[in-house]
């Protein structure tokens, strides 16, 4: 069983193209996103507005930040919106769900060590997911649909998904040291990456 959590961020987008949203609704988001700086933009999925964050060039990572933390601190931010699809043999099982941020990633590393516990929680509505001996079921019931729909339960090998959120993780580290590294060219403080990727909302 291949499992990979991608880690994936809903570009911000810059206040002229949410006026241009506001005046038609049915602007695509590729053009919300040009007219927002981004560049040579390649979409996780077509059916989806999630990007790859660490296949983000650096002028789309740097506008990200831009746009992210606007006219705040860096110290008052959130991490990025988004979070991370699971997916298993190929297939999207899971999407980060409204409000998702990056920031999600420590429920899954949390999920390492706890056998009973609900994951992606900055997002709603969140999965519940337990052990169940070399198993890991993951409960996708809510009051709330999950968009896009997904099944109701999902079963995944443990030790798969261990070592997809060891990948997870050091994809974060890899990303964080090039934020760090375009926020000092930036102007903004050495541990950007903190709060960017770590910080819940």
């Amino acid at each position: 069983m291949e499992v990979k959590l991608e880690v994936l961020i809903e570009l911000p987008i810059s206040d002229q193209a949410n006026d241009l949203r506001k005046e038609c609704s049915s602007t695509a988001r590729d053009e919300l996103l040009t007219v927002s700086g981004y560049r040579d933009l390649v979409g996780y999925s077509a059916d989806h507005q999630f990007h790859s964050l660490s296949k983000l060039n650096d002028n789309n990572l740097a506008r990200a930040i831009e746009l992210h933390i606007s006219d705040f601190e860096v110290k008052d931010c959130c991490a990025f919106f988004g979070g991370f699809a699971l997916v298993i043999n190929g297939v999207n099982k899971i999407f980060p769900q409204c409000c998702g941020t990056i920031a999600d990633l420590e429920s899954w590393v949390r999920l390492k060590s706890e056998s009973d516990l609900y994951i992606a929680i900055e997002g709603h509505p969140s999965p519940r997911a337990f052990r169940k001996g070399d198993k890991v079921i993951i409960e996708c019931i809510d009051d709330e649909p999950f968009i896009p729909a997904t099944d109701r339960k999902i079963e995944v090998d443990y030790q798969a998904v261990y070592e997809a959120i060891g990948v997870a993780e050091s994809e974060i580290t890899m990303v964080a040291n090039r934020i760090d590294g375009l926020a000092s060219s930036m102007g903004l403080p050495k541990n950007t990456s903190i709060h960017l990727l770590r910080e819940m909302a």
